[in-house]
This record gives structure tokens, C-alpha cells and sequence, in this order.
């Protein structure tokens, strides 16, 4: 059975803006989307259930009103609701957009038609309490919930659960989950031009490239531990040697990290020239050895043209040659070539 995936980017918000008659929106959020639906469809596998302010699964809305709303969102998950029996392995929901953050472990989509208004008007799906009563079912056996929105809890709301009956039919314990939001309760999360120039969620942008392979483990896998330690490892993006004028980004908020698989990859490449201490490049044919201290990874390479060359896992590597050892910090975006 295919896994199955929803996922929302909600970039205008006409009546959030101030009084309730400005927008409030945001540019990056559909391009998250769009970025996560390829990504779930081409490398995960998923059927794909995309809502996005400018369509239903790439199509245009068929009524020209302020979409989506709460029950767009709610009619794709109710197909998994209502099934009789199991539907697939995995469910993973990706939501961009405002948020709002019940509670800790909480997480809320701001819907397109809110209302800034001097009685605010929040609808809003709690996605956490979807993923919460899935995992007490039987649909699916395992689910994923990615939230690139805020945490704000300034703004006091009616909390809206799943319209369904409380119970649980799976036997034992609740299914395994992983759930991530880009901030913390509380805090904000941020867009901005990405390395190519592209407004996007950095959440987003960064969940992307561990899934991609920067957040793969020394198994060669992207699991729960490794994508949780690159998302709370968050730092900024830079562009062109700058870093951009948004406020200090908060680490990502991983509330739950039961272990699951989203990718292998292997290894990249990276090749270095090193130098002894007199500042000589080492001649060809020399060894020269990887390690991952505190660990069994060890790799042996020969010097040839002047370099070596190692396919290495992100993180710190010791390399040592006759009266020659280093330390190198291998980084996510690293250049594949490395003077050492």
C-alpha cells in the first residue's frame, strides 16, 4: 500500500492585516508546499493530497471565494477517517502558513478566511490533534507531522479537534510518530530568501536538505534522531556572504521522535589536499586515514594529484597520515573540495 500524504501552504490571508481589511500574507508558504509535495510524491513515495491558497492538487479552486478554509482541510482527511480498514504504512501532514500554539505540544494552521478584527475570527486546524487520534487508530501504521508555522499563544481561541468520535481501535500502544514544529511554543518562525534568492520557510528549507541527505546518519540513513539533531541545529542562512536582516531564528521544536526511517542516502564525496607542518602538500601514494572519533568508521585512501578523497557522513572527522593528524568539522553545505 503507497503511503499517503497531505499538505497545506496558505500564502494569502486577506483580512489578517491590520482591522481586519488589510492582507497579511505570506510568500513562501505555497512554495514550501510545493517544494514538500514533490519531494514526498518523487522521493517518498506518497499519494499526495496538496491544498494550497491557489488550488486543489495543482488545479485552480472552482469557487473564486477566500480559500482554503477549514473544511477544504478537513476533506482531505476524511477519506483516512472513514476508511474501514487499513489505507497504508505512513500518513504525513506538512502545514506553512500562521500559527497558533494551543499548548506545548500543539500546533494550529491558521486558515485563509481568518479575520483580524476587534472580535478576531480564527479558524484553524489543529493538525497535532489529528496526528494525536490517527495514532490511536488503525489506518495507517506509523505518521509524520511537519508545521512551519508559528507558536504564538498570545491570541486566545476556541481549540477545534478532529470532528470524529474519541476512541481507540488500535490494540497496545499508539502508533510511532514524529512531529516537528519550526519553533518553539511560543515563539515565531520566519521566511526569507533562501541561497538562490527564493522566499521560502526556513523550516521548510531546512527539513529539505536533511531529508536530501545533510541530516543522514553513519548508517546512511536519514532517521528520526539524525533529523531531529540537524532541525534543533539550526543556524542561518546566508546569501551572498550575508546574513539575512530576519530576527534570530529559534530552533526547530521536535515534540515527539519515536524512530522512523524518511531516506537513504550515500555518502558525498569530498576530496583534500593535505599539508604537513612544514606546509608541503603530501606526495602522491601517501595513506591517509578518516576516522569518526568515538565511533568504528574508519576509511583508508591514497593521495593522487595531490588529493584524497573520502565519501563522509556530515560532522567531525580526524584524518591522519605519517606525522600528520587533523581534525575537519565535514558541515552540511560544505565545498567538496577541502584545503587541510
Amino acid at each position: 500500500m503507497p503511503d499517503h500524504a497531505i499538505v497545506v501552504g496558505i500564502g494569502h490571508y486577506p483580512t489578517l492585516g491590520a482591522g481586519g481589511k488589510q492582507p497579511n500574507d505570506l510568500p513562501g508558504a505555497v512554495e514550501d508546499a510545493n517544494e514538500m509535495a514533490a519531494w514526498l510524491a518523487e522521493q517518498g513515495g506518497a499519494t499526495v493530497t496538496k491544498i494550497t491558497s491557489t488550488g486543489l492538487n495543482d488545479g485552480p479552486w472552482e469557487v473564486a471565494s477566500i480559500r482554503p478554509n477549514g473544511q477544504d482541510v478537513e476533506d482531505a482527511f476524511k477519506p483516512f477517517v472513514t476508511a474501514d480498514n487499513r489505507v497504508g504504512s505512513r500518513l504525513t501532514v506538512f502545514m506553512a502558513g500562521h500559527g497558533i500554539a494551543p499548548a506545548a505540544r500543539s500546533r494550529s494552521l491558521i486558515l485563509a478566511d481568518a479575520q483580524n478584527s476587534k472580535q478576531p475570527w480564527v479558524p484553524a486546524c489543529e493538525a497535532s490533534a489529528w496526528i494525536d487520534w490517527f495514532a490511536l487508530q488503525t489506518q495507517f501504521d506509523e505518521f509524520v507531522l511537519w508545521m512551519d508555522c508559528c507558536g504564538n499563544t498570545g491570541l486566545e481561541y476556541e481549540r477545534r479537534g478532529p470532528p470524529v468520535r474519541r476512541g481507540v481501535s488500535r490494540a497496545g500502544n499508539a502508533a510511532p510518530v514524529f512531529m516537528a514544529f519550526a519553533s518553539g511554543n511560543g515563539r515565531e518562525a520566519y521566511e526569507g530568501p533562501t541561497k538562490d534568492g527564493v522566499i521560502r520557510g526556513y523550516f521548510t528549507d531546512r527539513l529539505l536538505a536533511g531529508l536530501g541527505g545533510a541530516a543522514v546518519g553513519l548508517d546512511g540513513e536519514v532517521r528520526s534522531a539524525s533529523l531531529a539533531s540537524f532541525l534543533r541545529n539550526e543556524s542561518a542562512v546566508v546569501v551572498d556572504g550575508n546574513t539575512p536582516s530576519a530576527p534570530a531564528r529559534p530552533p526547530a521544536d521536535v515534540v515527539q521522535q519515536d524512530d522512523l526511517l524518511f531516506a537513504k542516502h550515500p555518502f558525498p564525496n569530498y576530496e583534500f589536499r593535505i599539508r604537513d607542518t612544514q606546509g608541503n602538500i603530501l606526495p602522491d601514494g601517501t595513506t591517509v586515514t578518516a576516522y569518526r572519533p568515538n565511533s568504528e568508521f574508519n576509511l583508508k585512501g591514497d593521495v593522487q594529484g595531490g588529493w584524497v578523497s573520502f565519501n563522509l557522513p556530515v560532522g567531525l572527522v580526524k584524518l591522519t597520515a605519517p606525522g600528520i593528524e587533523k581534525y575537519m568539522e565535514i558541515a552540511a553545505a560544505a565545498e567538496k573540495r577541502i584545503e587541510a
